[in-house]
């Protein structure tokens, strides 16, 4: 298959359970895939591999093939019963219920992929998978959750993934002698957290988001990056990003100002070591990818769209790039409408829902940074908590 566009196909299972395929079902098959895109395709009644599915023997050759909001309750692309797909240079994003799993028996290779903004976890494994030169960023679940088997990570960037409460960079959940190294994880809270106490997993060269390596309570207590949880063995990390890995995407980007005809916005600096400069991509039209407009603005992390249209919706994200001229993924992505004369432009900025951001760094010493957002002009009020349930403070109101 090539060249093929698959969407908007529903899936209407009798019974819930664990079957799926709205998109593409494989069984004892080994289709070839390139160049297609896969989206709006969706698996009722508690279904799985809303985009794709594969059973029984099914060993698929994915490559160059974007899978984008496609929905059911697990996983839009799922792998079991003995498949083992090689699936690479592709995107996995904006899907409802998760981006991948793969389990039973056989050992899968992802390489070279880009799994964001998924509902759910990014990438889900019960076997010996190969993940390579990954992209994991901002899925609401974990970015990588481990369910047995021992699969090895290798060069890949892991950020922003999971919620405040509880983000998870890499969850292991029993049994696994999972190999993860030479990569970038950082903005997840928990970058790794090991769940079964009879396995010591190492992490060895990877990058946490600081300069001081990961938060472990007895190797490496004044560390700031992401935190490590008591069965997971950091050390040695790096001291500044890993460069075999895929840059890691800007964060925090926001708005600075917003006028009759402008938007001013602003964005933390990408901690790559061998960073070369950003683009801002911006469009009036949601559904294009990517943004229609790019602008090289430099090393900049800040930049003045100007002679936007008026009452207009603009959605706008960044990338920043290497000396190689590797590109990043996306930031997340803000929403700014210009607005006419007499207009309040301290208003204009509107998000798509309330959103309170990781803080970071996590855990923190003795600075740390909030950021939120709101999808209209109201009060607000931002205050911290103790572990009883006694506030702390209150930072804004």
């Amino acid at each position: 298959m090539t060249n093929v566009t698959i969407k908007d196909n529903i899936m209407e299972w009798p019974q819930p359970g664990c079957e799926g395929g709205g998109g593409i079902f494989c069984e004892q098959s080994s289709p070839q895939l390139d160049n297609v895109l896969i989206k709006g395709n969706i698996v009722n009644n508690w279904g799985c591999g809303a985009a794709i599915f594969c059973t029984y023997y099914s060993n698929p050759i994915i490559n160059n093939v974007q899978v984008t909001r496609n929905s059911s309750e697990h996983s839009v692309v799922y792998f079991s019963q003995d498949s083992a797909p090689t699936f690479s240079n592709s995107i996995i994003n904006e899907n409802y219920g998760g981006g991948i799993y793969t389990g039973w028996n056989l050992n899968p290779t992802l390489i070279s992929l880009i799994v964001s903004d998924n509902v759910g976890n990014g990438i889900s494994i019960s076997n010996n998978a190969i993940l390579e030169n990954l992209t994991v960023v901002r899925n609401t679940g974990k970015g990588i959750s481990c369910t047995g088997g021992s699969p090895s990570i290798v060069s890949s960037t892991i950020t922003e993934n999971g919620n405040i409460n509880s983000g998870y960079g890499i969850y292991i959940e029993n049994g696994s002698n999972t190999v993860i190294n030479y990569s970038n994880i950082m903005l997840n809270g928990y970058g790794i957290f090991n769940n079964d106490p009879s396995v010591m997993i190492d992490a060895s060269n990877c990058y946490w988001g600081h300069e001081t390596g990961p938060y472990h309570q007895f190797w490496n207590p004044g560390g700031l990056g992401d935190s490590v949880n008591q069965f997971v063995n950091p050390i040695p990390f790096l001291t500044e990003a890993d460069i075999t890995a895929p840059p890691i995407p800007p964060f925090g980007l926001d708005t600075l100002a917003v006028g009759c005809d402008y938007a001013s916005i602003s964005w933390q600096n990408s901690p790559i070591g061998d960073l070369a400069g950003y683009n801002v991509y911006f469009d009036s039209d949601s559904t294009s990818f990517p943004y229609a407009d790019t602008v090289d603005v430099g090393i900049d992390t800040t930049y003045t769209l100007t002679n936007l249209s008026t009452g207009t919706t603009y959605y706008i994200a960044v990338t920043c790039y290497d000396n190689s001229e590797d590109e990043s993924w996306y930031s997340n992505e803000i929403e700014v409408i210009p607005g006419g004369v007499g207009v309040d432009d301290s208003i204009l900025h509107l998000h798509k829902a309330f959103y309170l951001t990781q803080n970071y760094p996590n855990p923190f010493n003795p600075e740390t940074a909030i950021s939120f957002s709101i999808p209209k002009d109201s009060k607000v009020e931002i205050s911290i908590y103790n572990i009883k349930g006694q506030k702390v403070k209150t930072l804004a109101k």
